[in-house]
This record gives structure tokens, C-alpha cells and sequence, in this order.
């Protein structure tokens, strides 16, 4: 077990979480990425319900994942646990937090999505660049290459706006924004990126 900052820039505590199998670097990580949410979600996070519990699930013999310091409760105003969530013995399902917080790992992923966006604009400015122009066959041929790239590692990260498209498709629209801003290495940087961006990620 070791102590982990449960986002300390917007009040929240130290919890104690394991080390096996990354679960605390991994809350670390994910602290970090929850810190920089809008203020009015912040109210959903911190503060925290707690972590290390040595309990069993309520109504049975197992441990709770809080036994073993692998989970974390978030602020018990907003929770519906599920075993008091019954009407007329029916269990409701209920939600009240956003799903940004439920999955985390689609944050993950944009967050790496973009990475991959800023990588292909600045190898796609420099290949226009260094060509002077955007019409010849090789450097056409080079951009595309660099936009399936792209297509196939924001489809791996499970980004799907990316699959509805295709290098050629891409490679037009590029190719009529970036006439005039090829003279400006940063600004066809930035012009790639917000398109790139506009199109496969929001």
C-alpha cells in the first residue's frame, strides 16, 4: 500500500491504494487527468468516499475490491449503490455522474489521439515545406501516408470518428486549406491540427 494525492490541487485527500499490478501509479495518472476537469465537476470527485477498506461485500462472504486497496469510492452525495436502489424489489439503475468521470480511459485516449494529431501536422507542414508546394506526386503520396498513419492509431485507441474517413478524403481537404499557410511552417501546423482534430476527434 502506498499513500496517493486524490486530486490535492482542488482539496481532495491522500488515499491509500496498492502498488500491484499499477493501481496506484495508475490513480496517479488518473488524478492528474481529473484535476484539469471543469470546475462544476470537480463537486463529483472531491471530496472522496475513501479506498482501503478491509470489508466484504455487503451480503456476502467475498472481499471487497476495497479489501485489497483497488478501488475508489467518489463523493457518496452523488452514489446510488446499487442494493438500495430497489423498488418494489426491482433494482433501478441510476447515474448521477458524467460519463467523462464513469470512463476515464475515453480521456485517456483523446488525450493520446492528440499526440498523434500533433506529430502527423508537423510531419505533414514539413514534407509541404520542404516540396515549396503541394502538388507534386511524391509529396501527395508522402501526405497520405502520413494521414493513414494517423487514421490507424486514432483507431486503435477506439477513436471511431477516425474510421468514418479516408487518407484521400483527408488529403483534399488538406491540401485546400494549407495553400496559403505553406510559406508559414507554424501556422500550417496549426491549421493541420484543427482540422485534423475537428474532424476525427470532436
Amino acid at each position: 500500500m502506498r499513500p496517493v494525492a486524490w486530486l490535492p490541487n482542488q482539496g481532495g485527500d491522500s488515499v491509500m491504494v496498492t502498488n500491484v499490478n499499477g493501481v496506484a501509479e495508475r490513480l496517479t495518472t488518473l488524478s492528474h487527468m481529473l484535476e484539469a476537469f471543469p470546475e462544476s465537476m470537480i463537486r463529483y470527485l472531491v471530496p472522496s468516499a475513501g479506498t482501503f477498506n478491509c470489508r466484504r461485500i455487503a451480503g456476502t462472504d467475498r472481499l471487497s475490491m476495497h479489501a485489497f486497496g483497488a478501488a475508489i469510492d467518489l463523493n457518496p452525495r452523488f452514489g446510488d449503490y446499487w442494493l438500495w436502489s430497489r423498488e418494489n424489489g426491482t433494482i433501478i439503475w441510476r447515474n448521477r455522474f458524467p460519463v467523462e468521470i464513469v470512463y476515464p480511459d475515453t480521456l485517456e485516449a483523446q488525450s493520446k489521439a492528440l499526440d498523434f494529431i500533433t506529430a502527423a501536422a508537423d510531419k505533414i507542414c514539413n514534407i509541404v515545406k520542404l516540396a515549396g508546394h503541394y502538388q507534386t506526386i511524391k509529396v501527395t503520396g508522402d501526405a497520405k501516408a502520413q494521414l493513414s498513419g494517423l487514421i490507424k492509431q486514432l483507431a486503435d485507441l477506439g477513436i471511431s470518428r477516425a474510421a468514418d474517413f479516408n487518407a484521400d478524403e483527408y488529403e483534399g481537404v488538406l491540401r485546400t486549406d494549407l495553400a496559403a499557410t505553406v510559406q508559414h511552417n507554424a501556422e500550417c501546423k496549426l491549421r493541420v491540427f484543427e482540422k485534423l482534430e475537428s474532424k476525427m476527434i470532436k
